[in-house]
Order: C-alpha cells, then structure tokens, then sequence
C-alpha cells in the first residue's frame, strides 16, 4: 500500500528543475517576499489579474522555499528553473503559496486543523 502523504496546510509543492521541492509559508518569507516586492495585497491583485512575470515568480518561490529551509538553489538557479517550467504551470503552486497568506496560518506543522 502506497504511504499516504502528510498535508500540511502552509505548504505547497512545486516541481524545480526535475525535483519535487516545498514552499512554506513562515511570517520570515512572507516578509522577505514583501520587502522585495511590495504589499502582499497588491502582489495577490497582481496574480489574479494576470500580470506576473518571472520576477514576481521566482522570488515567491525562492523565498518559500526558504519558509520549508531548503536554501539549495541560488535566487538566480531558482528564477532559471521557473522560466524552464514556463510562467503558466509556476502559476499555480506559486497563487497557491500566496493564497495561504490571505487565508492565514494557525496550524501547527503536526497538528490538525482548528475546528
């Protein structure tokens, strides 16, 4: 029997150069995010109205993957692995990241969902 993955609600996954990574959202990345690009607000407003481009990507990715303290890949490896993906398939794991800001983090990494 396949081992059932653990879902934590701050995480989101995305595939880099072959290898499946983790983002975590952390108040840390959060704020290097904003302090790179501006208000998380705005930044959101950006995603959904489509206007993103490589920067907005990789630097939310980068810094998520700093949230889950993998700190393998240089800024600039990160921004290359996200233009080799493609914008369009960043997109997703990276409005997912950006959406758990919004929605808020009050989990525990081990612990289940408030009720």
């Amino acid at each position: 029997m396949a081992e059932k993955k653990k879902v934590v609600r701050n995480e989101v996954e995305i595939t880099l150069a072959g290898k499946v990574r983790t983002m975590r959202a952390t108040f840390e990345a959060l704020q290097s995010i904003e302090a790179r690009l501006g208000n998380l607000t705005r930044i959101i407003q950006q995603v959904v109205s489509g206007d993103v481009g490589i920067t907005l990507c990789a630097t939310v990715t980068y810094y998520g993957l700093a949230g889950f303290g993998d700190t393998r890949l240089t800024y600039e490896e990160v921004g290359k692995a996200v233009m080799d993906m493609g914008l369009g398939k960043a997109m997703k794991p990276v409005t997912d990241f950006l959406m758990i800001a919004m929605a808020g983090v009050d989990v525990p990494l081990d612990g289940p969902a408030p009720k």
